[in-house]
């Protein structure tokens, strides 16, 4: 975060119900637009896009809001029912 958004400051919340997963992170950094979110994805800086995906994978929501020079909020939404636990996995 701190080498791409150019950032001193991050801010993350995390709320956790019931139901879902709330996470949102917002920075104070550069931000971007669209035309710099896609030729970061043409040179292979895909970490957001990655994160997404995972997000997608777990039936979430994920959300970007930022403008160039206004810093950067990112907003994930996971149900909790998607969310694997330790039985889901066979250890032996």
């Amino acid at each position: 975060m701190v080498k791409h958004a150019q950032t001193t400051q991050a801010t993350v919340k995390i709320i956790y119900t019931k139901t879902k997963i709330d996470l949102e992170i917002i920075d104070d950094g550069i931000g971007f637009n669209e035309e710099t979110a896609q030729r970061a994805k043409l040179n292979h800086h895909l970490g957001l896009r990655s994160m997404q995906k995972r997000i997608e994978l777990l039936q979430g929501e994920f959300e970007i809001i930022s403008k160039m020079n206004e810093g950067t909020i990112i907003k994930i939404v996971i149900p909790v029912e998607n969310i694997p636990t330790r039985e889901d996995f066979d250890y032996e």
